[in-house]
């Protein structure tokens, strides 16, 4: 009895394939930083908002990698959550680009921009497949328009490696 308990396990065991489980990372806006000196204003939620009434924001973004995939992408999919509250007809896109770079900090393939037109709550926007080296990194990059009657920014950010 006990021999064929084994060999069924060691059957089972043959017979059973690798796991794959999605590898998804979501991460708080708080993560995102200004730049060009300025502060962004960061909510108890994660959120970080532009709340400057004289000038638009940058918001740069870390993106942790700790797959190395073997097909060369650097995610499957990539969606940040935004705000863009600027009213009409003043035009103003809340726009993020998605970047890869090698490991000498020069741009690796392309890099990925999505726009949220004026006047839309919070609303996913989802950036194409993209490659990176081994040695590479990715960052995240969004120009968040100033404040008029009330805040633009971005909630959170999630990446499928």
């Amino acid at each position: 009895m006990k021999m064929i308990a084994t060999m069924v396990t060691a059957c089972v065991a043959g017979l059973a394939l690798p796991a794959h489980a999605g590898d998804t990372k979501f991460y708080p806006a708080t993560l995102c930083e200004a730049t060009d000196g300025l502060t962004a204003s960061y909510a108890a939620s994660g959120a970080a908002y532009n709340t400057r009434t004289d000038r638009e924001m940058t918001l740069v973004c870390p993106l942790v990698r700790d797959v190395e995939r073997s097909d060369g992408l650097g995610w499957s999919s990539l969606i940040i959550n935004a705000l863009n509250l600027t009213p009409q007809p003043n035009n103003r896109w809340l726009t993020c680009v998605a970047q890869t770079f090698n490991i000498d900090d020069y741009l690796s393939g392309t890099a990925y921009s999505v726009a949220v037109p004026p006047n839309t709550n919070w609303t996913d926007m989802s950036f194409g497949v993209a490659s990176v080296p081994a040695s590479g990194y990715m960052l995240i990059s969004c120009q968040v328009p100033r404040m008029y009657t009330y805040p633009s920014g971005l909630a959170s950010y999630r990446i499928d490696e």
